[in-house]
């Protein structure tokens, strides 16, 4: 990419100086009465392309009129088959940019993702006209008026959905930082007409250089940049650090030009599956680790070689990340990919196991959120006689000692989860220092439930047992319907252990517990649950960590306080994140490492305005300054000079609101 300096001087010489394109004629005007004569096809072709959006079509019918040279129309369809063919560049900007490209940026159709968002927020399925007829018709005191509900103009959104985007290819850059990468940058105005405007004007007062392919170009010299050659077709303009690559671009434009960046096989494993979104970053790390390695002297180098022993990072290949918005999900993924065969020992060793989701199949349904962690493969376990544990008698209980602490969480134990479930909080604590705590339960899926059993007997009962005071034993007790055990944590209270369909659960509190126990009795769980379970069962195989949340249900957490200022906010909250669901999730197979963010169900603006609007309006009244709220007064009633005095005192009208 170029650096971030280079950027605000290349405007600066387009727009202080730039083209006159030959054939601007009527590129997004209607064919009006001035075309009543244009043959049916001319008609249809524009048709295809500013309301049906097939370009592929429109470019072959516009493509037929071009090779009738008699035709007084052949220079509006040269200008429309030249559109179309910059509208299909913009799908995909990766075919016009350099095949040596290190790192790639594109940012695709803005336009889309504000409307799709602005849809998901509720503010695009009213009238504007009816909106500002709303509005109150007598003249207000405050300072600005909070609607009751928000209605974005579609104008805004036909506007953004004109600029196609833009794309940024790397192909070099100067370890050193001596000078300034290489690169082009290709910009799709598209039908937005200002900015076609501005840089056809601009254009004509550009430095001039010699032509490619007959298009109006331009060439300067910046300081601290170098050579900027650029190039403005009907909707591309294409500026490079370099004339060779915008030739290849330009032609590769016109169908030629060599192979391409999407002709590389490493970026079309690296393109994701469901498409890459308005926005995609994509670097060839290989290449760029090979570019610096040529810079390193015999000192630095040495230093390289011992780190790279261990991080392998020749073995890196590529990274993405990509933004954007689909079927209602705003989401965010960053990649990481390396060699099959690497040797990447920090990647080895800090890689977790995928989870098995046995945990998963206890959360409760109602759960407001859940963090899962898979640990380690399940595996077949033995007892010390040779015997599968399911042979053993049930009263056994294995021995144990303080290096099965370790062999519990790096052997034994797959996977564990976290959740929380709404409702009324415990309390903690004593005397004065009470305080409440929320109904988390902790889920533990092990390969030898009675080992862990046994293990956690002994941690949880030492707290009890060495407490200041006298020692208090672990008390039984039954829970949901399941045999549990009530350990006491000085300071604290008691926490609940019980082994539910050979799962460890321990409940902070009775009713994590017993959440727990009625998902196991009931056979529903989570993965059950019509908000968060979609997300839970899709996960994929490689998936390690995982957090899924509910925000309307958090907020219900937040209400089991019973505290009267928290409930005054978490209840609110909880009706406009009624639908909201956010997870994020890290997926380690052998030879990648994938971050993933996503967000649906988003709350809906107006619904907070139709419930806090009043409020904002109101509240506002109290900021006006007094004098100059009497000043007004008497400005409007200069009839009535006994107006002032009958207004109520400043202070009652602020209680009144």
């Amino acid at each position: 990419m170029f650096p971030l300096n280079v950027f605000p001087r290349v405007l600066l010489v387009i727009i202080s100086f730039a083209p006159a394109a030959n054939v601007a004629l009527a590129a997004v005007e209607p064919l009006d009465k001035k075309y009543a004569d244009a043959p049916a096809a001319l008609h249809r072709a524009y048709f295809l392309e500013h309301h049906a959006k097939d370009y592929d079509a429109a470019k072959r019918l516009y493509d037929e009129l071009v090779e009738d040279e008699s035709s007084a129309f052949q220079p509006v369809a040269v200008a429309g088959s030249q559109r179309c063919r910059d509208h299909l560049v913009a799908r995909n900007f990766a075919r016009v940019m350099p095949a040596e490209t290190i790192a790639y940026v594109e940012f695709h159709r803005p336009g889309e993702i504000v409307r799709e968002l602005a849809g998901m927020l509720g503010l695009t399925d009213k009238s504007v006209l009816a909106a500002l007829a709303s509005r109150p018709n007598a003249q207000s005191p405050v300072p600005y008026y909070v609607p009751n509900e928000i209605v974005i103009s579609p104008a805004i959104f036909d506007a953004l959905e004109t600029f196609g985007g833009m794309a940024v290819a790397v192909t070099e850059f100067d370890v050193e930082g001596d000078r300034p990468p290489a690169g082009v940058l290709v910009l799709h105005h598209g039908d937005f007409s200002l900015l076609k405007g501005v840089l056809e004007t601009a254009l004509q007062f550009a430095p001039t250089a010699e032509k490619i392919r007959n298009m109006p170009t331009f060439g300067t010299n910046i300081p601290d940049v170098g050579e900027i050659t650029g190039v403005l077709t009907e909707s591309l303009l294409i500026v490079g650090t370099g004339r060779n690559l915008v030739e290849e671009v330009v032609g590769r434009i016109d169908g030629g030009g060599g192979g391409s960046l999407a002709s590389s096989e490493q970026l079309a494993e690296a393109i994701p599956a469901d498409g890459r979104g308005m926005f995609f970053a994509y670097v060839d790390i290989k290449r760029v680790l090979g570019i610096v390695e040529k810079t390193l002297d015999g000192r630095d180098r040495e230093e390289f070689e011992r780190v790279n022993a261990i991080a392998d990072f020749k073995s890196l290949r590529w990274a993405t990340f990509s933004m954007g918005v689909d079927d209602g999900i705003l989401g965010a993924r960053a990649v990481v990919r390396l060699d099959d065969e690497h040797q990447s020992l920090v990647y080895n060793l800090l890689r977790l196991s995928p989870m098995s989701g046995k945990c998963l199949s206890l959360v409760p349904p109602d759960a407001a959120a859940v963090i899962g962690v898979g640990l380690n493969p399940p595996m077949a376990t033995r007892t010390d006689d040779g015997k599968s544990d399911t042979d053993s008698a049930a009263s056994a209980r294995p021995p144990i000692s303080a290096f099965d602490i370790g062999r519990e969480f790096f052997g034994n134990t797959q996977e564990f989860c976290a959740y929380v479930v709404p409702g009324t909080m415990g309390t903690a604590g004593s005397g004065h220092d009470r305080f409440p705590v929320p109904n988390v339960g902790l889920l533990f899926a092990v390969n030898d439930s009675k080992k862990s059993m046994a293990l956690w007997n002994e941690i949880l009962r030492l707290p009890g047992l060495i407490a200041e005071k006298e020692p208090v034993s672990p008390k039984p007790t039954k829970i949901g319907g399941v045999e549990a055990t009530a350990y006491t944590i000085p300071e604290f209270g008691n926490v609940y252990l019980a082994e539910i369909d050979g799962c460890i659960s321990l409940g902070v509190t009775r009713q994590a517990l017993k959440s727990a126990a009625r998902a196991q009795a009931s056979n529903k769980s989570i993965l059950d649950d019509d908000a968060l379970g979609p997300v839970l069962s899709k996960l994929g195989g490689a998936t390690s960590v995982v957090f899924a949340g509910h925000l309307g249900r958090l907020a219900q957490v937040g209400a089991g306080t019973g505290d009267v200022e928290v409930c005054m906010v978490a209840n609110p909250m909880s009706q406009l994140c009624r639908d909201t669901v956010t997870w994020v999730t890290i997926s380690q197979s052998p030879n990648q490492f994938t971050a993933s963010f996503a967000m649906t169900g988003l709350p809906k603006i107006n619904d907070a305005l139709r419930q806090f609007g009043p409020f904002i309006n109101a509240a506002t009244g109290t900021f006006v300054d007094e004098d100059e709220e009497v000043e007004r007064a008497a400005r409007e009633s200069d009839n009535d000079e006994d107006a002032i005095d009958a207004r109520p005192p400043a202070r009652n009208r602020k209680n009144k609101l």
